[in-house]
């Protein structure tokens, strides 16, 4: 490493490596120094309860969220938009509309602005394509099995 001093010239560092007075040369210290400065890690069924706790929605806020999407999509697309401030619906929203549909008549629902989203001169994108797929076949299989 270089070192600039005051007379403006650099000048290499004489020791850079040097071993100061806390210095063991072990390069991952002694195990129980690993230890005692570990963290007690939670244990994997808390964690997993965690995790399921944030990610799943409760039957009642599903529903919710997917009234209000499909409202909102609703109202933004077609000939004649029904909003007062039309706003672009993004394709992404069409992936949630599949992901919050918990029954046939919801993913009924959801087929019925199809047409719509054509009259806006809109396209589906291939993914958007493959996840409504998904989303029936797996409503189907889980329903019919």
């Amino acid at each position: 490493m270089y070192r600039k001093n005051k007379g403006a010239t650099l000048e290499l560092a004489d020791d850079m490596f040097g071993e100061g007075p806390s210095d063991s040369g072990d390069l991952f210290g002694s195990a129980t120094e690993q230890q005692a400065s570990k963290v007690a890690a939670p244990t994997s069924a808390k964690l997993q309860n965690t995790v399921s706790s944030r990610r799943k929605l409760d039957p009642l806020e599903r529903t919710t969220r997917f009234n209000e999407l499909f409202e909102f999509v609703s109202s933004r697309i077609g000939l004649k938009p029904t909003a007062k401030t039309p706003e672009r619906v993004r394709n992404s929203a069409w992936g949630h509309l599949f992901d919050l549909a918990t029954t046939r008549a919801q993913l009924e629902r959801v087929t019925e602005l199809f047409p719509r989203w054509r009259d806006s001169r809109r396209e589906f994108n291939e993914q958007t394509v493959k996840n409504f797929i998904s989303e029936w076949f797996s409503f189907f299989a889980t329903t019919c099995a």
